[in-house]
């Protein structure tokens, strides 16, 4: 679909902090809260870039926007940083709301694609494949430590606060694994401009039917497409999926059957699979040089654990982002 009439279907917030009704405020953590206030409103400004560029608005000043991400990349990498383990512990120990996770999702992956935002002041570095790899491997480790907090959570069973921080990182994860994916799927187009961006609230929350978690785009042609993941599909029907999601908007990407998310576990003498978001992170973190992985707290265990959870297993990055390209790339052009 045209940039414009993508970008149409969609509203732009004021700089300021947008009014959440969806959010339950009885169970938020006024120190936590605090912590957002910033955050939300870089998503709305970094939303109101991508939206001027689909749009076409004028007046979008190259050096400004360069600027401007470089600003936030400064600002998010102290922030995520020092409000992580904040936000993991207030899910799980206060039963606070699991939109904290999902806010911070987008600035992990925000922050893990700098060169990439920067194609939107005609940069063209962001579409080399070096710069894309170097993003994949950002996005792995934060997954990585993300699988850590998500194994961690299934400590008390049955307890609504783990429950609730438990669903909200399964979701984070195979989000950040889709966005490896369509990575991925950008390098093997050969010869096209193509880049994706993660949904700020503006995507994500208020198109009617058009909820979605990135934004993919053909920067030669102008045309745009929404993604949307889910940890598993299951069983709904296709008219129900339409209904929630308007096909000429969004492509759902499955995290079972698109990502291969899935591990055989030995339980009681048998094998099982079970779900298992973050595949493709340790995957990819398996076929990196460890030296330019970046260097975290948790580095070591989170490679101890890519490597025992990738044993034996056949599936491949690359495969992926072909499987994704498969669903993602003819969507891209239909009108």
């Amino acid at each position: 679909m045209k940039y414009v009439d993508f970008g149409s279907e969609y509203n732009t917030y004021p700089i300021r902090r947008p009014r959440s009704t969806e959010l339950d405020r009885r169970r938020f953590n006024p120190e936590v809260e605090a912590e957002f206030e910033v955050s939300r409103m870089w998503n709305v400004r970094i939303g109101r870039i991508v939206l001027n560029h689909l749009r076409g608005v004028p007046g979008q000043d190259d050096e400004k926007i360069h600027d401007t991400f470089e600003e936030y990349s400064e600002w998010a990498n102290e922030w995520t940083e020092n409000t992580r383990e904040a936000v993991f512990l207030a899910c799980q120990n206060d039963g606070l709301s699991p939109t904290y996770i999902t806010e911070m999702t987008f600035h992990h992956i925000a922050q893990s694609i700098l060169p990439q935002w920067h194609t939107l002041s005609g940069d063209p570095e962001g579409y080399t494949d070096e710069a894309i790899t170097a993003a994949q491997t950002r996005l792995a480790i934060i997954n990585g430590e993300l699988m850590r907090q998500r194994h961690g959570s299934r400590a008390l069973p049955g307890e609504r606060h783990e429950a609730n921080a438990f669903s909200s990182l399964t979701g984070a994860t195979t989000e950040v694994d889709t966005k490896i994916a369509t990575l991925e799927t950008a390098k093997q187009q050969k010869g096209k401009s193509i880049v994706s961006f993660p949904a700020s609230r503006q995507l994500e929350l208020l198109g009617p039917n058009r909820n979605i978690d990135q934004v993919l785009l053909d920067a030669d042609v102008r045309h745009a497409r929404g993604i949307q993941a889910k940890t598993r599909v299951g069983n709904t029907t296709q008219a129900a999926l339409n209904r929630k999601y308007n096909p000429r908007y969004v492509t759902l990407i499955d995290g079972i059957t698109d990502l291969g998310n899935v591990r055989a576990v030995r339980r009681n003498g048998s094998t099982v699979h079970i779900t298992e978001p973050g595949m493709v992170a340790m995957h990819h973190l398996m076929r990196t040089n460890e030296k330019k992985i970046p260097e975290t707290p948790n580095k070591e265990a989170i490679l101890k654990q890519a490597k025992r959870m990738t044993r034996g297993h056949s599936s491949s990055v690359p495969k992926v982002g072909r499987r994704v390209g498969a669903k993602v790339m003819p969507a891209l052009y239909q009108d």
